[in-house]
């Protein structure tokens, strides 16, 4: 008795539930036992299209297994490539369909036909994908959604749904500021908010989801940009500016930043970060080479805190360091519309794709640098917020205590161009001013010395 290898295949299973494949395995089994054949292995492709050029590995996988005889539903489930005949006509074993009976590969009429009917296969999938690409085009220039499974932040239909788009121009304005991805996953987490399919999540789920061009009402297709039929999240400018914020962050390592002078604070031998970790019960400070220095992390954090108090409470220190000269955002926006007008001109020219790239290459880097010099118009001063927060009656240290950690790092790099904990016991650190922070200080110092003299000789 003959033993048949099954092979199975679906291009779409929308549902994920491989119904289909199903129906496909039970319909060749019957036709087996009808005919007197037995079932050995069974190789499936889910969700796999045979003429988008993809690898598929359960066809793969039956070659390879060199079968007596291959039994599948139709033709056209095995082979819809010219290419994949020839290769199952290299098995020369016969190849039986419940459709449409036996393909007797061994013989030159019974090739002559196989090699007919999947040249019109061929044929009929690629028709089809050019069907599909105009469709595809139409659509993406009127600006229709896309999606097959709702995103987070909209609802089936393209409207907004405003729980969760509140959320996501929260985290917007976060991670602008200097939130973690992590830290923004882990927090929605805690809140139980969950991702559309009903999972946690992760930074780089999250990280994904606010780097699309979706929340910014753009509706992106083969390279260029049409003006989406969906309302937008939030606006270009803050969209931009976040992709220019995690253009560089690498989620896994997101953990880091959790002490106040993770990635702050530099080691006194090498200059690279410190980073916060564990030994012997305590909590410490390390050379990211993990050789050069270790201090307990308190000592440090207080020392530095202590530093920056200093200089916080001189009067009128907030409100200077808060005063920053904005890029002319306009003028900017005006010329990323000019790049974005070109990259679709080299996008639609026709050209070599080599050639398009070498084109596209200045205009991309260009537009990245535009990026990130809106993210200061973007991004909230953290000497304006310190200012909110300690124009009350609380303690200074109690106005620190309750700003966020990533207010807190904010604000120590604005006033600290170096901040290098030393060799030895204790909080022993040097911090050095930046030069703004130190003109800063000078400037109002003098000014209070003025009005002090001014008063003694009233």
């Amino acid at each position: 008795m003959t033993t048949c290898a099954l092979y199975l295949r679906i291009s779409l299973d929308k549902t994920g539930e491989g119904a289909g494949i199903e129906r496909q395995e039970r319909e060749c089994r019957e036709y087996a036992q009808r005919h007197g054949l037995d079932v050995g292995d069974v190789h499936v492709d889910n969700d796999t299209s045979a003429t988008s050029g993809v690898a598929r590995p359960g066809f793969e996988a039956l070659l390879k297994s060199k079968p007596e005889a291959i039994l599948t539903w139709h033709q056209d489930r095995l082979l819809r490539l010219s290419k994949d005949l020839e290769r199952v006509i290299a098995l020369d074993v016969p190849v039986y369909t419940v459709t449409a009976g036996t393909l007797d590969l061994t013989t030159p009429a019974g090739r002559a036909v196989a090699r007919t009917v999947a040249a019109w296969s061929q044929y009929e999938g690629e028709q089809k994908a050019v069907r599909m690409r105009a469709k595809n085009k139409q659509k993406a220039e009127a600006g229709k959604p896309h999606w097959v499974n709702r995103p987070f932040g909209y609802n089936r239909d393209g409207s907004l749904n405003e729980p969760e788009a509140a959320l996501v121009r929260q985290a917007y304005r976060d991670i602008i500021d200097g939130a973690s991805l992590q830290g923004t996953a882990r927090k929605w987490n805690t809140d139980g908010v969950t991702t559309t399919g009903g999972k946690q999540w992760r930074a780089t789920t999250l990280r994904a989801l606010l780097r699309s061009e979706r929340n910014a009402g753009i509706r992106l297709y083969r390279g260029i940009e049409h003006e989406a039929a969906w309302p937008a999240i939030v606006d270009r400018d803050t969209w931009a500016a976040l992709c220019a914020e995690t253009s560089g962050q690498v989620p896994k390592g997101a953990k880091r930043r959790r002490g106040l002078l993770s990635g702050v604070a530099t080691c006194w031998k090498c200059g690279h970060s410190l980073v916060l970790g564990g030994a012997r019960g305590r909590t410490i400070y390390r050379c990211i080479s993990g050789v050069h220095i270790s201090r307990t992390a308190s000592l440090i954090d207080n020392a530095v805190v202590t530093e920056a108090l200093n200089l916080l409470v001189v009067p009128g220190m907030a409100e200077r360091m808060s005063e920053t000269e904005r890029p002319d955002a306009d003028k900017l926006r005006a010329e990323r519309l000019e790049l974005d007008r070109r990259r679709t001109e080299w996008l639609q020219s026709g050209m070599a794709p080599k050639d398009v790239a070498t084109a596209l290459k200045p205009l991309d880097a260009r537009l990245e640098e535009i990026n990130k010099l809106l993210v200061g118009n973007i991004q909230e001063n953290p000497f304006a917020e310190w200012w909110t927060h300690g124009d009350d009656e609380r303690l200074p240290l109690d106005a620190w205590e309750d700003l966020p950690l990533h207010t807190k790092q904010a604000l120590l790099q604005g006033l600290f161009s170096r901040i290098e904990p030393q060799p030895g016991r204790g909080g022993s650190v040097i911090v050095e001013p930046t030069p703004k922070a130190a003109e800063a200080r000078q400037w109002l110092t003098g000014q209070i010395e003025e009005m002090a003299q001014q008063a003694l000789r009233r």
